[in-house]
């Protein structure tokens, strides 16, 4: 299925929108270039992925990031809650994802250098209001770039009253921010970028250390960061968690690779679903695990444990592309 060439053009051609409309304090970051209703609970959100970002850059193939259409729906989520939804921007609200789910065509996404892709999504998005004023909101998208369907992704978030978010917090046992000297403090050692699929050292989260388990790491963090840190948060942010538990599965293929002798492996995941389950406090050590799914799940399992609770955890697929989607 493919777009019309002018819903492409004008989406190259807008601006992005203002931070302040996707929780972005930086507009670099900014992915998204409008939205527009379709019809009911339907939607055509633009976007463009910059061919240079600062950390979403294509694979050794060639192939672009899956993340960007893990930030582009959370983006659409954020923008649509607001314009669409009724969650007003100043208003007593405060917004937490619950799950993400990502589906990736084969053979993968494009890149196109330095050049920015034009990306139309799709979008289905409902809002459900219980009667504890929390409301309840649910994502589907189609994302097409430069026109052809490249993936599918789905995201479910909540809406919560502050006073609701400020009690989650207290249960969460949250402490004072005391920075992240604990996060991958010493005698950890910090993972080469090469071993989790980054560029510079700066962008590593993953950090070894003596006593813990086979495929389990501490998260580690520059809280300077201006992709992961972009913003303030009482918590670490989920878009963090993500990335840490991503590098952890591409660490582990990437060395089951080279065991079985396929350095040149694909170690990327075109079909992943994500769940939060706590808050992560930036004060205490976080341990990011990959193991093996048992039961009717298959795949890869991630997790990011805190004081024995999972905050968040996800599986990914073993295939590469076995599963193409419809035309």
């Amino acid at each position: 299925m493919s777009l019309k060439s002018s819903d492409v053009t004008v989406t190259a051609q807008r601006p992005t929108l203002p931070p302040v409309e996707v929780h972005k304090a930086a507009a670099d970051q900014v992915l998204l270039t409008g939205a527009t209703r379709t019809g009911n609970n339907r939607f055509t959100v633009a976007a463009l992925w910059p061919g240079d970002h600062p950390l979403y850059h294509p694979d050794p193939r060639g192939f672009g990031d899956p993340t960007f259409v893990v930030e582009s729906v959370r983006q659409a989520a954020i923008h649509l809650s607001h314009r669409f939804h009724g969650i007003d921007h100043e208003g007593d609200r405060v917004m937490v994802m619950n799950r993400i789910e990502v589906d990736v065509a084969p053979p993968g996404l494009p890149h196109a250098g330095e050049r920015a892709l034009p990306v139309v999504m799709e979008v289905t998005s409902t809002r459900t209001e219980n009667r504890s004023s929390r409301v309840d909101l649910t994502l589907e998208a189609e994302i097409h770039v430069e026109g052809v369907r490249h993936a599918r992704a789905s995201v479910r978030w909540v809406a919560l009253p502050a006073r609701q978010y400020a009690v989650l917090r207290r249960r969460n046992g949250a402490a004072g921010d005391a920075g992240s000297p604990l996060l991958g403090a010493p005698p950890a050692r910090r993972l080469a970028p090469e071993e989790v699929g980054r560029r510079h050292a700066r962008d590593v989260l993953l950090a070894a250390s003596d006593g813990l388990p086979a495929n389990s790491w501490l998260l580690t963090m520059d809280r300077s960061h201006p992709v992961f840190f972009d913003h303030e948060s009482d918590h670490i942010q989920g878009m963090v968690l993500l990335e840490a538990l991503l590098q952890a599965a591409r660490v582990t293929r990437r060395r089951a690779s080279e065991t079985a002798g396929r350095r040149d492996a694909n170690v990327s995941s075109p079909r992943f679903g994500v769940d939060y389950t706590r808050f992560g406090e930036f004060d205490r050590p976080v341990v990011v695990t990959a193991g093996r799914a048992t039961g009717p799940e298959e795949g890869l399992v991630l997790t990011a444990v805190q004081d024995d609770r999972t905050l968040v955890r996800a599986v990914l697929a073993d295939d590469e592309f076995q599963e193409a989607l419809p035309c």
